[in-house]
């Protein structure tokens, strides 16, 4: 204890006598940020917090406080993060007296403090006075990013029959603005509940909201009875696909189907609409086919949904592919051209044909429709895909001169896209090989490595067969991508981000990105989107900064040379020293666990994807228990896979004993990572013979086809930033 305690007096020394605030970051652009401590003190004292570290937490707060000279953001700092440690022990007296520390309305993170203070109340019993601090936070001009946190907080500290009655004048009050808590249909209940016991009725507008927002079944049947019982009352079109919405994204979709009718009638024809394509949706997911023609025979798609006949055509083109009965799903496209020859399904019906026909393993028949649909719909977004097609079909049949004016005509429609383009001039290039066309070939290389230098296939030209390219290629320069030299942030921006920096500073993450994309969504400038950029960074936030970086920068990336911060941004080294420990014991590539979390999770820690894969290596649960037996790890509970240091070293040994089955070869790996190991090695004993470059393309997962090829860049461009 001594000794930690004299090891925090000569830090504190050492921050004293340099006359710093800040972490040690570069001058040029980071120096805008308020910066916590260069020492570090302020980072240890963070990290034994978000450890569960909540006594030394507080004993080095309370020796920092005691600090002279101490700049009063930096004592804001400290007393709000003293008090949350406090809360965290369930000491709420002690807490209270931290966050009483600030009490003034006026500065921009009152709203914050005044939560804290609400909190420390709940926990301490004191409902009365919670109640009162609530109704000045739902009055705040920020109340919206704290809805949530009450939400789950009126739930947590209101149980009783005595409890609901002290809460009930402040659910009352929140009815003037019922979104506010309402959309939470706990909350709802509280507060039908609350108004029995004081005999008050509960109004239309709250029915209608928990009516729009169930949690379950059950619950929209209840509240579908008590709004029965308000005949009179109109339900407004937009509440009825608000519940629908809902009701899908609980994948209630037996409820819904007896459901749908009965919304639909009476309601407008835009309405009907939407209800009837939710409605024919979950007909086709849940392989209701024979029920969705009897009902276009009957024409109860045209009379309740207003589906025109080219509509319905469509739909039974599908049901009857869902049933494998290819003639009528024939006749229905044919009907629909003659119903329609510019119908805006047609290219759709032409893909799903071609699909069907490729499922099929009749190639010919599929490079029909195909070609029907670049020839009669040359700019829809489906042609990119059916020039693919039709080239790679001559291709793999050894029609090389076919294949290659397939290519080009690709490349002449302008439709491909950026990975279309590049995909295009890489296998124009190999095509040409073929024919031993080599000055040809060397062209095509040379404008998809000027051009495309950071798509899969320009990394993957540049890495695998640099001789083939001219030396005269070379990646270009975008003098006009602006964050070649970004601009400066204005003071507005600048007030927003010492904000951000405040939150992330006292471990308030999901605060702070709240105000930063509301802020995003209404103009996002270059300067906010640097200043933004740089404060993830800098606090760890790998995976926000994915989602940044995504929208605002990878697109321009792969046009250009890997230089400057931005690619840092975009592949950032998150969990570095976890991934080099686990990697280390696992005999692979540290980039390569890199790479494989970059594209499994974007680096999100409480991912979980519809499989039920868990955490930052996205393991499914069997093979985290494996690993974990194999390992000798404890996990205990599910929850402690979606820690970042056993997910990591679940995830990578793992992909050790994959990389060993596979002869470390990259693309056998994190293909057997993604699909499994069982399908990769059948799939190798059916293309047996195939170059690696031309398996990838015929891996028959499109998922596993593009994850390959996201892994292959993401480790090529990890190596090239931090290894160059």
């Amino acid at each position: 204890m001594i000794q930690r305690f004299l090891m925090l007096l000569g830090l504190l020394a050492s921050l004293l006598l340099s006359g710093t605030t800040g972490w040690a970051t570069p001058q040029n652009d980071a120096s805008r940020l308020s910066q916590p401590f260069a020492s570090g003190v302020w980072e240890q004292i963070l990290d034994l917090y978000r450890n569960d570290r909540h006594e030394e937490t507080l004993e080095q707060l309370r020796v920092l406080l005691n600090a002279p000279n101490l700049e009063p953001i930096m004592k804001r700092r400290a007393w709000l993060l003293a008090g949350k440690s406090a809360l965290a022990l369930n000491r709420p007296q002690e807490a209270r007296v931290f966050f009483e520390e600030v009490n003034d309305p006026k500065l921009e993170d009152f709203d914050l403090w005044l939560y804290y203070r609400i909190k420390a109340h709940l926990v301490a019993g004191e409902h009365s006075r919670a109640i009162y601090l609530l109704q000045l936070l739902l009055d705040h001009p920020a109340n919206s990013y704290y809805f949530t946190r009450i939400q789950q907080d009126l739930l947590e500290h209101f149980r009783t029959t005595a409890e609901r009655r002290q809460l009930f004048p402040l659910l009352e009050y929140a009815t003037l603005h019922p979104r506010m808590l309402f959309r939470n249909f706990q909350v709802y209940q509280q507060y039908v509940e609350a108004s029995k016991l004081y005999g008050v009725e509960v109004p239309f507008e709250i029915h209608l909201l928990a009516w729009q927002y169930p949690k379950d079944e059950e619950s929209a049947k209840q509240v579908n009875r008590i709004l029965a019982k308000h005949k009179r009352r109109n339900v407004p079109g937009k509440a009825v696909l608000n519940r629908v919405h809902r009701l899908a994204g609980l994948k209630l979709n037996r409820y819904l189907m007896q459901h749908l009718p009965k919304l639909a009638k009476g309601r407008k024809f835009k309405v009907r609409r939407k209800l009837g394509e939710v409605y024919v949706q979950i007909l086709l997911n849940k392989r209701y086919f024979s029920k969705l023609l009897k009902l276009q025979q009957q024409d109860v798609l045209a009379q309740l949904y207003g589906f025109s006949k080219p509509e319905q055509l469509y739909w039974v083109m599908q049901a009857n592919h869902g049933l494998d009965r290819t003639l009528p799903a024939r006749s229905a496209v044919y009907q629909l051209e003659r119903a329609n020859k510019k119908s805006w399904l047609l290219p759709n019906a032409y893909q799903r044909m071609a699909l069907h026909y490729m499922q099929k393993g009749d190639r010919k028949k599929a490079g029909f429709w195909w070609r029907r649909l670049v020839q009669r719909f040359p700019e829809h977004n489906h042609a990119p895909e059916a020039y693919w097609k039709l080239a790679w079909y001559h291709y793999d049949q050894g029609g090389y001169k076919y294949a290659i004016n397939s290519f080009k005509q690709g490349l002449e429609s302008g439709q491909l896209g950026l990975e279309g383009t590049a995909r295009h001039l890489y296998w124009l290039g190999k095509t040409q090989l073929k024919l031993k066309h080599r000055k040809s070939a060397q062209s095509s290389f040379r404008k998809l490595v000027k051009f495309y230098p950071n798509t899969y296939y320009g990394v993957r030209i540049r890495n695998e067969d640099p001789l083939l390219v001219p030396k005269s290629a070379k990646p270009r320069i975008l003098k006009t991508a602006w964050h070649r030299s970004p601009p400066p942030p204005t003071a507005r921006e600048e007030q927003l981000i010492r904000r951000c920096d405040f939150l992330l500073s006292v471990d308030e993450p999901e605060l702070a990105m709240g105000k930063l994309r509301a802020r995003l969504r209404r103009e996002s400038t270059h300067a906010l989107v640097w200043e933004a950029s740089l404060l993830l960074h800098r606090y760890g936030q790998y995976h926000d900064l994915m989602r940044l970086a995504g929208n605002h920068y990878l697109v321009d990336l792969k046009r250009q040379s890997v230089q400057g911060q931005v690619w840092k941004f975009a592949f950032p080294r998150a969990y570095w020293d976890l991934i080099q420990e686990a990697a280390k014991k696992s005999g692979i590539d540290p980039y390569f666990a890199l790479a494989i979390m970059r594209e499994e999770s974007l680096f999100d820690p409480r991912a979980l994807s519809r499989s039920k894969a868990m955490g930052l290596m996205q393991l499914m649960p069997f093979t985290a228990k494996e690993e974990a037996r194999r390992q000798k790890i404890r996990l205990g509970t599910r929850e402690a896979v979606f820690d970042p240091r056993i997910n990591t070293r679940l995830g990578t040994g793992y992909l050790g004993r994959l990389a060993k089955r596979f002869q470390d070869k990259l693309i056998l790996t994190a293909g057997s990572y993604n699909a499994g190991p069982s399908n990769m090695k059948r799939w190798l004993k059916r293309w047996k013979g195939l170059s690696v470059d031309e398996f990838v393309e015929t891996i028959p997962f499109l998922e596993t086809r593009n994850y390959v090829k996201r892994v292959y860049r993401s480790f090529r461009i990890y190596k090239r930033i931090y290894q160059s």
